[in-house]
This record gives structure tokens, sequence and C-alpha cells, in this order.
């Protein structure tokens, strides 16, 4: 964190009276953006690297179920209908939650208005997309540096267990 407007973060919900806020997935900086739905190109539009959310019980649920989702997606069989390249990708997880019955209407989701990148700035994005300095910074690593290091979780060790 960069700014002390972080301490504003909370007041992002309030403005538009929502349960989660999130910074919206740039066409130029996502690995993979769109995909095929049932023969229409539909976008994974929320980026999902920084939330903004209250603790209502739905909204809690939903956050749990968006991990426990994405840990499903990604480590076993992949059994759902679209591209098996959103394997990776916790966009797919959310997109696919907030279409769920369980929480189509019961959670509020939107995006952080304004420059919404100030607040996920991740580090191929254009600076010109900003007019102040960024608040959150957000640097992607790449697989093979997180397979290398303690990032991996597969790797069960500490520093103070080596």
């Amino acid at each position: 964190m960069r700014d002390e407007e972080i301490s504003e973060a909370f007041s992002l919900l309030d403005s538009q009276e929502l349960d989660i806020a999130t910074t919206a997935v740039r066409d130029y900086s996502g690995a993979f953006v769109y995909f095929d739905d049932n023969g229409e190109q539909t976008k994974l539009a929320h980026h999902c690297g920084v939330f903004v959310y209250n603790d209502k019980p739905q909204t809690l649920e939903f956050m749990q179920s968006w991990w426990e989702e994405y840990l499903e997606q990604v480590s076993g069989e992949w059994n759902y209908p679209h591209d098996r390249r959103l394997k990776p990708w916790d966009q797919y997880t959310f997109w696919r939650l907030l279409r769920d019955t369980r929480y189509s209407t019961s959670v509020k989701v939107g995006f952080i208005e304004g420059e919404d990148a100030r607040w996920n700035f991740v580090n191929n994005y254009k600076l010109e997309e900003v007019t102040k300095d960024p608040i959150i910074f957000h640097y992607t690593l790449a697989k093979d540096f997180i397979d290398a290091g303690r990032l991996n979780k597969k790797q069960t060790t500490t520093p103070d267990t080596e």
C-alpha cells in the first residue's frame, strides 16, 4: 500500500450500496480476458486482485465459496463447460459464482468508481490511467518464480523449520 487513502476503502462500498467492490480487468493487461459462453464472447470483467467487502453473512459466505471453489477449480478435474484455459483464473470462479442463484440476488457486486486502477495498480498498467499516485501496487509474479520459492503452496516448510 502506498497511500493513506487506503483508510477510505470501505466508503467505496457505501457510494453504490455494494457488498463487494473490485477493479475492472484491462483488455490490454489480462492474460485471458474473453471466452466463449454458449456462442457469446464473455468478458472476465472483475479483476479479483483487490476486493473491498463488508462483513454481512452472505458476503462472507460468497467470498469463502469463491476461495474454496477456486482451489477446487485449479486442483481437480476440469468439470466446467468452458475453455480449459480458464482453469488457473480466479476471475472465472468469481464469474461463475455471480451467476449462482445462491448469490445472484443476495450479494451486490460492483466496480470501484473513478480511477479504479489506483486501488489495484498492476505492474503492467498504463500510467496515464491515473492522475494521482496509486494506492495499492499489484505485482504479478511469474510462475517459475513462484514455484522456485516459498510462494509455492505445496511447500510445507517455513524459514523457521528448514
